[in-house]
């Protein structure tokens, strides 16, 4: 009969959102040479498709057992900064006025990750040989259409314990005994 009904077709297009999850590993000063940890990031980028993970350039923190409050090595304090997608900590020795790198962080455009400990931190608590300070990296995933989430990488440093080790000397009547009684100890 030629009637006519209009109505109103609405379609919703669902825009994905990438996500990206925080990872934690531990480094002991104890057997420091230089030591090396891997992790990764799980990393979703939704319904959008890749686009990159890299640093979040203003985001290093330190927390724990910081000497007066500041991130220090050797007594000095701690600069870190970022190039790329590489984090480096650095300070100076006093003695000499060079640069001591005394680690790296590498974050890879997958979510992977290398962190590197070169050199001891200054742990406040001398009382306990095992505190431990945190190193804390943020990342930022971005999709294709550039949805972003952040994420972030803590890294527990803990502090090396020095080892002792009971010593004795032997001496005859009379003498002087000599001897190291640091030699076998760790520090």
């Amino acid at each position: 009969d030629g009637d006519t009904s209009t109505a109103r077709l609405t379609v919703g297009v669902a825009n994905g959102v990438p996500t990206i999850g925080d990872d934690v590993q531990t480094v002991d000063e104890t057997n420091l040479g230089p030591l090396t940890v891997n992790g990764a990031l799980a990393a979703n980028y939704g319904s959008n498709g890749p686009g990159s993970i890299t640093a979040q350039g203003s985001s290093f923190s330190a927390s724990g057992s910081l000497r007066n409050g500041t991130l220090t090595a050797h007594g000095q304090a701690v600069a870190v900064t970022l190039s790329g997608n590489t984090w480096t900590g650095t300070t100076i020795d006093a003695s000499t006025m060079a640069s001591i790198v005394l680690f790296t962080l590498v974050l890879h455009n997958d979510g992977t990750y290398a962190f590197t400990l070169r050199d001891n931190l200054d742990h406040a608590n001398a009382a306990d040989p095992n505190d431990v300070i945190d190193l804390h990296f943020g990342a930022v995933i971005t999709d294709s259409d550039g949805d972003t989430d952040t994420g972030a990488i803590t890294i527990h440093v803990v502090d090396d314990a020095p080892v002792t080790h009971n010593d004795t000397v032997s001496a005859a009547f009379n003498t002087v005994g000599t001897g190291n009684v640091l030699a076998n100890d760790l520090s």
